[in-house]
């Protein structure tokens, strides 16, 4: 061959798959016995379709009692005030009185006592109701969570869960062994390549890669 000047090209190989770039993990966020489950492995979804409904009896359960609890707190409120009005009144005329000289200091602060508790009381009441309020709308998320709708257009590509099994929430070894189903958008895939120390220091971003092969 003639000798002759040519640009020297320097390539990396490296092992790798083909994913979609956009996938979502669907894993248990509340605790239950799965009653229903609409999809199989390989169906298409849109987001906001129906997955899988986990039992809620137990949540519906727990947001009755959150209601029942809200509505007793905010009937002390009520009395709380209502209270709280009959003490300022009470407090009023007992100033007013003694002031006039008809009634002694001690009735007075007779008066000023019961107008303290009932403040007290009316603030107790109120923070009771706030409290209520947060157990009521926990209740509602939880329930709100037995039911997995899609997050994304996509393909059902992993189900791990079947019909009637005990689904748990916790620690796992990983976000993938955690999902009972993962959606995933294959109108656009990438190729996920682990590269080591020597050749990553070779790559830059918008250089071109190709010479894909199947194993």
């Amino acid at each position: 061959a003639k000798v002759a000047l040519d640009d020297v090209v320097a390539k990396v190989t490296a092992n790798g798959k083909i994913q979609a770039e956009k996938k979502v993990d669907l894993a248990a966020l509340v605790m239950g016995q799965v009653v229903n489950l609409a999809v199989r492995e390989g169906d298409p979804v849109k987001a906001g379709d129906f997955l899988l409904q986990i039992d809620k009896t137990h949540a519906a359960a727990e947001e009755a009692g959150s209601m029942a609890a809200l509505a007793a707190s905010q009937s002390q409120v009520d009395s709380a005030r209502a209270t709280l009005d009959q003490a300022q009144g009470g407090f009023k005329r007992a100033d007013e009185n003694y002031r006039a000289g008809i009634i002694p200091e001690a009735d007075l602060q007779h008066a000023r006592a019961a107008l303290d508790t009932g403040r007290a009381a009316s603030q107790t009441a109120v923070h009771q109701i706030e409290q209520s309020r947060a157990v009521l709308n926990a209740s509602r998320d939880a329930l709100s969570k037995t039911t997995v709708r899609s997050p994304i257009d996509g393909t059902v590509t992993r189900r791990a869960i079947e019909p009637g099994e005990m689904v748990e929430t916790g620690v796992q070894t990983s976000r993938e062994s955690a999902a009972l189903l993962t959606v995933a958008d294959l109108s656009r895939l990438v190729a996920k390549t682990d590269l080591g120390q020597t050749d990553g220091a070779k790559v830059k971003l918008g250089q071109h890669a190709g010479g894909t092969t199947a194993a």
